[in-house]
């Protein structure tokens, strides 16, 4: 006789083979071929995944961010994204931190290298007329744990102030 924790692990591994081959398969097909990280509405995206957390095994959401969508935005972040680019489709607050809830401050964090490296490049180009545009990149970083924009800005920023 199968004791109440066999009976679960059985049926936690059922679950996580439906889940695998019945939504895992379309939605990592749609994740790497359809997806567009910039354009599609993020916050509906993020909000259908998190509602799907709830039904789904907890190392099946883990799948899901750090094999599929972690590096899909970690390379658009790369590829991509241009902090100079001002439109409202690129800026970062519009499509990579509404992910932040659901990925976490531990995975979000991995986000953080080419996130400096790209805005060291931009700001390198900045010049004290353009302060609206500054701000705008900077906006994002300013109140939170992810980056730390202090050494960033006292390079690229307060050289050119004084």
């Amino acid at each position: 006789m199968k004791t109440m924790f066999e009976q679960d692990f059985k049926n936690a591994d059922f679950l996580y083979f439906v889940f695998d081959t019945y939504w895992m398969q379309p939605m990592r097909q749609y994740i790497s071929t359809k997806w567009n990280v910039k354009e599609d509405d993020p916050l509906k995206f993020v909000e259908a995944i998190t509602r799907w957390s709830y039904l789904m095994p907890r190392r099946f959401l883990q799948k899901l961010v750090q094999v599929y969508l972690k590096p899909r935005l970690k390379r658009e972040l790369s590829d991509n994204w241009n902090p100079k680019d001002l439109s409202p489709s690129n800026l970062i607050q519009t499509w990579l931190l509404p992910w932040r809830p659901l990925f976490g401050d531990q995975v979000f964090q991995s986000f953080s290298i080419p996130i400096k490296l790209k805005l060291t490049s931009a700001l390198n180009d900045w010049q004290p007329t353009d302060t609206p545009n500054a701000k705008l990149i900077l906006e994002p970083w300013l109140n939170n744990n992810i980056l730390d924009i202090r050494p960033l800005l006292q390079r690229s920023i307060l050289p050119k102030l004084t």
